[in-house]
């Protein structure tokens, strides 16, 4: 199964990290399943279905039958538009993470810089 996990990402021209993003996995998880360090769950084995629906559940669970499932290629292309949508999303939610992270940076850096004004009006009050 390792093997046909890593063709599919192959197929999809995606990057293992970027796989793991769509179908909703913490970092290296699948990393660690194509080195063959753990096994995966059929948490993960959902998803990569749900995910990527062109691809027969029968071949990405035995290996056996087409890797494709059968269907015209207009259901291809949508499902292809699917992922590209779902790709954006996540690059959203990125950008608005990082702009929450810089947001708080300043703000612990204000923070930072009045308690070190405090500390010196106190020193020069007490000293």
């Amino acid at each position: 199964m390792h093997e046909r996990i890593k063709q599919i990402i192959e197929n999809e021209g995606l990057s293992v990290r970027k796989f793991e993003e769509i179908i909703s996995c913490s970092n290296g998880v699948i990393a660690k399943v194509l080195k063959k360090q753990t096994d995966i769950s059929v948490k993960v084995l959902i998803s990569i279905k749900e995910n990527f629906p062109q691809y027969s559940a029968e071949w990405l669970l035995t290996g056996e039958g087409d890797m494709y499932k059968d269907c015209c290629s207009s259901k291809a292309e949508s499902d292809t538009g699917n992922i590209e949508q779902r790709l954006i999303e996540i690059e959203k939610k990125q950008e608005i993470r990082d702009k929450e992270m810089e947001s708080i940076m300043k703000t612990l850096e204000k923070i930072s810089s009045e308690l070190e004004e405090r500390n010196k009006k106190h020193h020069s009050l007490c000293g």
